[in-house]
């Protein structure tokens, strides 16, 4: 299904453009990934998509998880997340590996 992705409503910068959105559906499963876009425009989000979820690094180097509901106009579902002390309870399956592995320092070559 298309939706329509408004101006800003992922990317502020060009510096945030770029950083994955996943298109999650039940129990975790990774159906899609896409791209934070800086202009407006539509996205391809797959059937059965429960969630979006937007990985942001804040300009620290921090990361904070976004979640979307796939609806025109990407409104927001609670409170962004920071990833400083765990991750949230309702992050499983696929999406929550997908994120333990954006967090994890590369190992020493």
């Amino acid at each position: 299904m298309k939706i329509f992705h408004p101006l800003h409503a992922t990317a502020w910068s060009i510096r945030t453009s770029g950083f994955p959105i996943l298109a999650v559906g039940e129990g975790g499963k990774i159906l899609a990934r896409l791209r934070s876009q800086k202009q407006a425009g539509y996205i391809e989000v797959p059937d059965g998509t429960s969630y979006l979820l937007h990985l942001y690094w804040t300009g620290s180097g921090r990361l904070v998880l976004y979640r979307y509901r796939p609806e025109d106009g990407l409104p927001q579902i609670g409170e962004a997340f920071e990833v400083t002390h765990g991750l949230p309870d309702w992050l499983e399956g696929e999406a929550r590996e997908y994120v333990v592995r954006a967090i994890s320092p590369l190992p020493d070559p």
